[in-house]
């Protein structure tokens, strides 16, 4: 019996290892951290594999682990250490969601997408990251968040302007200094 459950739970990992690991990712801004935390949400989500009613999706109780596991190192690592905007940015362009190649192009349009995230709030971000990374329903998103249908609705408008905005202040950016060469 043990067995039949532990073949079937790694088939709930190669399922969702890729989608839970690029959520922390995004919410951690950490490729170790975010390794590490993965594979911390998947051994949580083992041991409470009995508290799975079949309520809700079983991604949805998956997402939720992986949120408030996310949430528990923000708040650890608060503690420890108040990182500054320029620290975060520096982290980020050195390899974080940025993996260096000679496609400058790519290169651009993922530090312009990290400095964007980083422009977020960890509420926003999560968010973000749920409906356009790991695209859950507005629905979805609400019963992982624990928060109202309308509540995700007006963020994920306000992200959406805050994005459009920073885009605007990018390229204003980038026309000001090709201007100047």
């Amino acid at each position: 019996m043990l067995l039949g459950k532990k073949e079937r739970f790694a088939e709930i990992v190669v399922r969702y290892e890729t989608r839970v690991r690029g959520y922390c990712r995004g919410m951690l801004h950490d490729e170790h951290l975010a390794e590490d935390a993965a594979q911390d949400v998947f051994v949580k989500a083992y041991q409470r594999l009995s508290s799975f009613e079949g309520g809700a999706r079983f991604s949805t109780w998956l997402f939720r682990i992986t949120r408030n596991h996310c949430i528990d190192i923000f708040r650890a690592r608060s503690k420890q250490v108040n990182e500054s905007f320029d620290e975060l940015d520096s982290a980020s362009s050195n390899g974080v969601l940025l993996e260096r190649s000679n496609h400058g192009q790519q290169v651009e349009a993922r530090e312009m997408l990290s400095k964007v995230l980083l422009q977020l709030t960890p509420e926003h971000r999560e968010v973000l990251l749920l409906r356009e990374l790991q695209g859950l329903s507005y629905e979805e998103i609400s019963e992982v968040t624990g928060t109202s249908l309308d509540s995700v609705k007006g963020k994920l408008k306000r992200i959406r302007a805050q994005i459009a905005q920073y885009g605007r202040h990018l390229s204003s950016e980038v026309n000001v200094n090709t201007a100047r060469r």
